[in-house]
C-alpha cells in the first residue's frame, strides 16, 4: 500500500505569493502526510542500506509480529523519494 491522499484540504485562496515552490505540489505533499498513522505496536526494528545512516525500513510490531512496514527510497543524494507502507 502507498501513501493515499487524506482529508486535509486547506484554503490556499489567500496566499498572493507562492515562495519555495508550487503550492498544488505542497498540498499534494501535505495530504500524503496527513493520511499517514502508525499502527498500535510495542516495538519498532529498524534496517539501514548498506553502511549508511540511511534508514531503509521501518517495521512496528505488536507482540512480535509485524503490523506495518515502511520501506524508504533514497535519490543519489541520499534524499527520501519514496515511502511505501505494507
Amino acid at each position: 500500500m502507498n501513501i493515499q491522499q487524506g482529508d486535509y484540504n486547506p484554503d490556499l485562496s489567500n496566499n498572493s505569493k507562492e515562495t519555495g515552490g508550487n503550492l498544488a505540489d505542497i498540498k499534494t505533499a501535505l495530504d500524503s502526510l496527513v493520511s499517514f498513522s502508525v499502527p498500535e505496536h510495542d516495538q519498532i526494528t529498524l534496517t539501514y542500506v548498506g553502511g549508511t545512516e540511511d534508514i531503509e525500513t521501518v517495521t512496528y510490531k505488536l507482540s512480535s509480529a509485524t503490523v506495518q512496514t515502511l520501506t524508504l527510497t533514497y535519490d543519489a543524494s541520499s534524499r527520501i523519494i519514496d515511502v511505501t507502507i505494507t
